[in-house]
C-alpha cells in the first residue's frame, strides 16, 4: 500500500497543476472577451487641420507629429433613447473593463479603466492606465455634443489627444511628441477683491 502513496500525490500535484493552469487561460480569455473597442483609425473624411494657408503653416508647433481621423464607438458610452432620441449615459458601469483605442494603423493600445465618474446625467468620465506602465495615463470624457480623449504613453514619450463629434463618432486625433512640449508655465493664482 505504501507504493501507491507517491504516485497517488503524484497524480494530485499534476491534476492541481492543470487546473490552475485552465483557469489561467481561462481568465485571460474572459479578459479579451471584455475588452470593449472604443476607438479606432478611419481613413481621412474631416478636413485636416493643420491645411492652412502658407504663413500659417510655418508657424505649425514643430511637437505635432501627424494626424488623423478616428471613430468613437458613441453607442456603447451614450446609446440613444428610443423614447427621447436622444444620447444618454450607457447605464453599464466601466470600470474594471479592458479598452481598445487605435489613433492611427501603428498606434493601437489595450488599456484598463481604474476609475469611473459621471459628473452629470449626460456625461461619463473615464481614467486609466496601460497595464504595463505605471506613468502612463488616460481620461476619456464623452458628453452628447462632444468626446475628449488623452493618452500618455510614457515609455514612448508620446501624447495622444482626440477631439470629436458625439453624434457621427468622428473625431481628429494629434499624435504629439512629448519631449518636444514647451514648458508649461503657471501664472500665480488671481485672488479676488473684495468689495
Amino acid at each position: 500500500m505504501t507504493s501507491y502513496v507517491p504516485g497517488f500525490l503524484f497524480s494530485i500535484r499534476i491534476g492541481l497543476i492543470c487546473s490552475v493552469l485552465v483557469l489561467m487561460f481561462y481568465a485571460a480569455g474572459q479578459a479579451e472577451t471584455d475588452r470593449i473597442e472604443a476607438l479606432w483609425p478611419v481613413p481621412d473624411v474631416l478636413p485636416d487641420i493643420r491645411e492652412k494657408n502658407e504663413a500659417e503653416l510655418y508657424l505649425e508647433p514643430s511637437y505635432i507629429i501627424r494626424q488623423g481621423t478616428v471613430e468613437l464607438a458613441v453607442n456603447i458610452f451614450l446609446p440613444r433613447s428610443p423614447e427621447k432620441d436622444k444620447r444618454t449615459v450607457a447605464a453599464a458601469a466601466f470600470q474594471g473593463r479592458n479598452l481598445s483605442i487605435g489613433f492611427f494603423a501603428d498606434a493601437e493600445y489595450r488599456l484598463t479603466i481604474d476609475s469611473e465618474n459621471r459628473p452629470t446625467h449626460d456625461t461619463i468620465l473615464l481614467r486609466g492606465r496601460l497595464p504595463d506602465q505605471d506613468l502612463s495615463t488616460f481620461t476619456m470624457t464623452i458628453t452628447p455634443q462632444s468626446y475628449l480623449i488623452r493618452l500618455h504613453d510614457s515609455d514612448k514619450s508620446k501624447l495622444y489627444r482626440v477631439v470629436g463629434d458625439s453624434e457621427t463618432g468622428l473625431g481628429r486625433a494629434t499624435e504629439i511628441e512629448w519631449d518636444r512640449l514647451p514648458p508649461i508655465r503657471y501664472m500665480p493664482p488671481v485672488i479676488p477683491q473684495e468689495n
